[in-house]
């Protein structure tokens, strides 16, 4: 089982196949070949996988650090100062072993790497694997990001990597946006909807049916939404402040990437308004207590929300069942064609306008969009088209 974990561990940063020698004064060793870039190669032998990991790894660690060596490292350091979660520390482990593992660049001394090595890689991976702009940008970080590491300790002057310049139109993906009908929901949709949560609150008093109808005009991540407290309503100005949120279960005093655009005051219609006072004249709860509660007395959860936005649209026979994003998008679309962009992002607590666009879909179905056309005349679908 030992010699496997070396054997396993020797692959991954040596090229040169190991053999055991059957015959000869070599008989019962490992033997291999070492070669420096512009030397010829060296037959070298060994009299355990134990003894050939350690001097091999000795090796290719003499000229300095590699990115392969490096990598656990910063990838600690990365989680620990950007308070990762685990899942994001799986995903990076799971792209350098896909994309980077085994690469000459990732074998090479770091104080050797150019801005062409980093250039062939990006070149190599493009060609190979199809990838939008947004998948290429976060997959890059397993280079870029250990990089940037070594010049933090001082291993390299200048991360080799900010100087790539590449044209990647021809080699990325072109990003397709779903259609609206898998991301938000349509006029007709959301009416239902609404009835839906109205019968079956009045009917069993489950206040996830409130809480998923009040959203239609709040539009907060799932996890915003289920952390709601009493205390965030301010029932003078009628607003509502966004300041916490549910992550893997468990509330925390902080929104998305604790990022300042995140909390925010947000102004509560009168349908809002209307159903958080009869949540608080039924409720029991103190004044810091949550708002959502469920029937034993425990706060309504991101996934007991999740399963009653599905069973509602099953109920009601969609034929597309959309997540509580869809809500999201549904009244981001809305505002962002009522009050423009800056608005939206302000409200949905975005940093960047860029983020903001890609909630933005055509909250008209298909039946107005054949209406509009069938009700257009000859002399509009010339002025539409610029023929004259």
């Amino acid at each position: 089982m030992a010699n496997r974990k070396y054997e396993e561990a020797i692959r991954k940063y040596h090229r040169f196949k190991v053999t055991v020698c059957e015959t000869g004064q070599n008989a019962g060793k490992l033997t291999t070949y070492v070669q420096k870039e512009g030397a010829p190669r060296q037959k070298k032998v060994f009299r355990s996988w134990k003894e050939a990991h350690e001097w091999l790894q000795a090796y290719y660690l003499a000229d300095g650090p590699t990115l392969t060596s490096i990598f656990p490292e910063w990838l600690k350091w990365k989680s620990v100062t950007n308070a990762n979660k685990p899942e994001t520390v799986a995903l990076n482990q799971a792209a350098f072993h896909s994309i980077l593992e085994g690469t000459p660049i990732a074998k090479k001394p770091i104080s050797q790497i150019t801005v062409t090595d980093c250039e062939d890689w990006v070149v190599d991976l493009l060609s190979k694997r199809s990838m939008t702009r947004k998948r290429f940008n976060t997959q890059k970080i397993v280079v870029s990001g250990p990089l940037q590491y070594a010049v933090r300790k001082g291993l390299i002057q200048k991360n080799p990597f900010n100087d790539i310049s590449l044209n990647l139109k021809k080699l990325l993906k072109t990003e397709q946006k779903a259609p609206s009908e898998t991301k938000i929901f349509y006029d007709h949709e959301v009416a239902a909807l609404k009835k839906a949560f109205v019968a079956a609150y009045e009917s069993n008093g489950n206040t996830a049916n409130i809480a998923l109808l009040i959203n239609f005009n709040l539009g907060l991540r799932v996890g915003e939404l289920s952390s709601l407290k009493w205390g965030d309503v301010n029932w003078i100005k009628n607003t509502i402040f966004v300041r916490r949120q549910e992550s893997d279960g468990e509330v925390e005093e902080m929104v998305k990437a604790d990022s300042p655009a995140g909390y925010r005051e947000l102004r509560l219609n009168s349908e809002a308004q209307s159903w958080l006072k009869h949540l608080k004249e039924a409720s029991s709860a103190p004044p810091d207590g949550f708002i959502f509660i469920n029937l034993d007395g425990g706060r309504v959860t991101n996934a007991a929300l999740s399963n009653r936005l599905r069973h509602a649209q099953e109920g009601l026979g969609f034929d597309v069942i959309r997540g509580t994003h869809a809500m999201r998008r549904t009244f981001a679309s809305k505002m962002f064609d009522q009050l423009g962009a800056e608005a939206t992002r302000r409200w949905l607590g975005h940093t960047d306008i860029e983020t903001t666009l890609k909630y933005v879909y055509s909250t008209r179905d298909e039946s107005e969009t054949v209406s509009f056309l069938e009700n257009l005349n000859t002399q509009q679908i010339l002025k539409i088209c610029k023929v004259s």
